[in-house]
C-alpha cells in the first residue's frame, strides 16, 4: 500500500472520532504513505482558521495544520463549504484547496485504502 484517502464527514470538537482520524493520518504519514484528506458536510467545519478554545485543548485546525505540516494533502467540498456559508479559503487554514466532487473521485481513483468517518 502507498497511499491513503481519509473522507472526513464530521463536524468539529467530535473528540474521539477526530482524534482516531488524526492518530491514523499521523500513522501513516511516519510510515511514509501518501495521505490525502478530504473534508466534505460539516466536515468542512475543521478546517475554518478562527477556531478558539477556552480550554488548553489543541483545536482541529492546530491538528490538521500539523498533518499538512507532515506531507498531508487536504482538500474540502467547495459545495459544502458554500452551504455552511464559507465562501472562500480565505477563512480556511493554508494549504485547504477548495475543490469539487469529481476531484475526489479522482482521489478514490487513485488510493490504495480508504478511510471514512
Amino acid at each position: 500500500m502507498k497511499s491513503l484517502l481519509f473522507i472526513y464527514k464530521k463536524s468539529p470538537y467530535t473528540e474521539s472520532r477526530f482524534d482516531t482520524f488524526c492518530n491514523l493520518a499521523v500513522s501513516a504519514l511516519q510510515k511514509g504513505l501518501d495521505v490525502n484528506i478530504f473534508f466534505d458536510f460539516d466536515g468542512v467545519l475543521n478546517t475554518i482558521a478562527e477556531q478558539q478554545s477556552y480550554e488548553s485543548l489543541l483545536l482541529p485546525k492546530d491538528k490538521i495544520s500539523d498533518l499538512i505540516d507532515s506531507g498531508a494533502r487536504v482538500y474540502l467540498c467547495g459545495v459544502c463549504a458554500a452551504m455552511r456559508g464559507l465562501k472562500s479559503s480565505e477563512s480556511h487554514i493554508e494549504n485547504v484547496k477548495f475543490v469539487s466532487m469529481e476531484k475526489l473521485a479522482g482521489l478514490i481513483g487513485k488510493a490504495d485504502r480508504i478511510i471514512a468517518f
